[in-house]
Parts: C-alpha cells; sequence; structure tokens
C-alpha cells in the first residue's frame, strides 16, 4: 500500500452508523454497558479491529488509511472490554 499510516478520524457517516448498530452499548458479547450516558456524553471507547497506525495491535500494513477508519474496522466498546481486547494478541 502507497498510504503512510496515518490516524484519521472516523466520518460522521461512519460514526452514525457505529452509533446505529451498536443500540449505544458495548460491543463485547454479553456486555450491556452504555456508549453514551443519559447526559449525552460519550463513555465509551472507539476501538480499531486492526490498528490505525505502525506498531498497533493487530497493525494490516495492506490497508488503506481509509479502510482503517471505515466501519468495518471499528466497534464502539466499554473501557475494561476495550482493554481486555487489546491486550490480546
Amino acid at each position: 500500500m502507497n498510504d503512510t499510516a496515518t490516524r484519521l478520524a472516523p466520518t460522521k457517516d461512519t460514526l452514525r452508523a457505529l452509533f446505529l448498530k451498536s443500540g449505544n452499548m458495548c460491543a463485547y458479547p454479553g456486555c450491556t454497558d452504555l456508549m453514551m450516558n443519559a447526559d449525552g456524553i460519550f463513555i465509551g471507547n472507539l476501538c480499531h479491529i486492526e490498528a490505525a497506525e505502525k506498531g498497533g495491535k493487530r497493525f494490516n500494513a495492506s490497508m488503506s488509511n481509509d479502510q482503517r477508519r471505515a466501519p468495518s474496522n471499528l466497534m464502539l466498546m466499554c473501557y475494561p472490554h476495550h482493554k481486555e481486547k487489546d491486550d490480546e494478541g
């Protein structure tokens, strides 16, 4: 891939898609933690499945920067599950 790996912010459409699919809940199976609290504050984590930058967990050099920030490579998780999954190989 020609792209220099750069962390790009997700687009508004990507964020909208992630929140719609999430139902405002962590993506970890069985977890019911909310991603946005009653005051409308985002309290979850936006997580990459394959890392956004070189040196990150599960970095895939064959992906473009746009693929790295696509809905198919992102999920919403609570902080504990994000840390747990990030610590796995």
